[in-house]
Protein backbone atom coordinates (compact mmCIF):
# COMPACT_ATOMS: atom_id res chain seq x y z
CA UNK A 1 0.00 0.00 0.00
CA UNK A 2 1.01 3.59 -0.48
CA UNK A 3 -0.34 6.74 1.09
CA UNK A 4 -1.78 9.91 -0.41
CA UNK A 5 -1.84 12.64 2.23
CA UNK A 6 -2.74 10.11 4.91
CA UNK A 7 -5.14 8.10 2.73
CA UNK A 8 -4.12 4.54 1.98
CA UNK A 9 -4.44 3.18 -1.53
CA UNK A 10 -3.91 -0.47 -2.32
CA UNK A 11 -1.84 -1.28 -5.42
CA UNK A 12 -5.09 -2.43 -7.04
CA UNK A 13 -7.78 0.14 -6.28
CA UNK A 14 -10.60 -1.35 -4.25
CA UNK A 15 -13.20 1.42 -4.32
CA UNK A 16 -14.74 3.41 -7.13
CA UNK A 17 -13.06 6.62 -5.91
CA UNK A 18 -9.69 4.89 -5.79
CA UNK A 19 -10.23 3.54 -9.31
CA UNK A 20 -11.20 7.02 -10.55
CA UNK A 21 -8.13 8.55 -8.91
CA UNK A 22 -5.81 5.95 -10.41
CA UNK A 23 -7.35 6.55 -13.86
CA UNK A 24 -6.89 10.31 -13.43
CA UNK A 25 -3.26 9.71 -12.47
CA UNK A 26 -2.78 7.64 -15.63
CA UNK A 27 -4.42 10.37 -17.74
CA UNK A 28 -2.18 12.99 -16.14
CA UNK A 29 0.99 10.92 -16.54
CA UNK A 30 0.40 9.58 -20.03
CA UNK A 31 -1.99 12.09 -21.58
CA UNK A 32 -4.06 9.10 -22.79
CA UNK A 33 -7.44 10.80 -22.73
CA UNK A 34 -10.24 9.20 -24.69
CA UNK A 35 -10.60 5.65 -23.37
CA UNK A 36 -9.59 6.55 -19.82
CA UNK A 37 -11.93 9.56 -19.64
CA UNK A 38 -14.81 7.34 -20.76
CA UNK A 39 -13.98 4.91 -17.99
CA UNK A 40 -13.91 7.77 -15.44
CA UNK A 41 -17.38 8.88 -16.61
CA UNK A 42 -18.74 5.33 -16.33
CA UNK A 43 -17.40 4.97 -12.79
CA UNK A 44 -18.72 8.41 -11.81
CA UNK A 45 -22.18 7.50 -13.10
CA UNK A 46 -22.06 4.23 -11.17
CA UNK A 47 -21.18 6.05 -7.96
CA UNK A 48 -23.74 8.81 -8.46
CA UNK A 49 -26.46 6.20 -8.94
CA UNK A 50 -25.68 4.97 -5.42
CA UNK A 51 -25.27 8.34 -3.65
CA UNK A 52 -25.65 12.01 -4.50
CA UNK A 53 -23.01 13.26 -2.05
CA UNK A 54 -20.36 13.35 -4.78
CA UNK A 55 -22.34 15.45 -7.29
CA UNK A 56 -20.48 18.77 -6.84
CA UNK A 57 -17.11 17.02 -6.98
CA UNK A 58 -18.06 15.27 -10.22
CA UNK A 59 -19.19 18.61 -11.63
CA UNK A 60 -15.71 20.02 -10.96
CA UNK A 61 -14.09 16.86 -12.32
CA UNK A 62 -16.13 17.02 -15.54
CA UNK A 63 -15.29 20.71 -15.94
CA UNK A 64 -11.58 19.98 -15.48
CA UNK A 65 -11.61 17.17 -18.02
CA UNK A 66 -13.54 19.23 -20.59
CA UNK A 67 -10.98 22.03 -20.22
CA UNK A 68 -8.11 19.53 -20.53
CA UNK A 69 -6.87 20.64 -17.09
CA UNK A 70 -5.60 17.27 -15.91
CA UNK A 71 -3.71 18.72 -12.95
CA UNK A 72 -6.96 20.15 -11.59
CA UNK A 73 -8.75 16.88 -12.36
CA UNK A 74 -6.15 15.07 -10.27
CA UNK A 75 -6.73 17.51 -7.40
CA UNK A 76 -10.46 16.82 -7.59
CA UNK A 77 -9.61 13.11 -7.52
CA UNK A 78 -7.85 13.68 -4.20
CA UNK A 79 -10.98 15.40 -2.90
CA UNK A 80 -13.02 12.38 -3.97
CA UNK A 81 -10.74 10.15 -1.90
CA UNK A 82 -11.01 12.46 1.11
CA UNK A 83 -14.80 12.61 0.81
CA UNK A 84 -14.96 8.83 0.53
CA UNK A 85 -12.82 8.49 3.67
CA UNK A 86 -15.14 10.88 5.49
CA UNK A 87 -18.18 8.81 4.47
CA UNK A 88 -16.46 5.65 5.71
CA UNK A 89 -15.75 7.43 9.00
CA UNK A 90 -19.40 8.42 9.30
CA UNK A 91 -20.44 4.84 8.65
CA UNK A 92 -18.06 3.65 11.36
CA UNK A 93 -19.10 6.48 13.73
CA UNK A 94 -15.67 8.13 13.89
CA UNK A 95 -16.59 11.24 11.89
CA UNK A 96 -16.15 13.67 14.75
CA UNK A 97 -12.41 13.77 14.08
CA UNK A 98 -12.70 14.63 10.35
CA UNK A 99 -14.09 17.92 8.92
CA UNK A 100 -16.61 17.81 6.12
CA UNK A 101 -15.36 18.76 2.66
CA UNK A 102 -18.76 19.95 1.51
CA UNK A 103 -19.53 22.50 4.26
Amino acid sequence: MFSLDGLSLAPEAGTICQRIYMLLQRIYDSKDHSALESEVVELANELMSATRTYDILFFYLYDSLMNLDYGKALQVGKLLLQHEAMLHDIASESAIERPSLLN
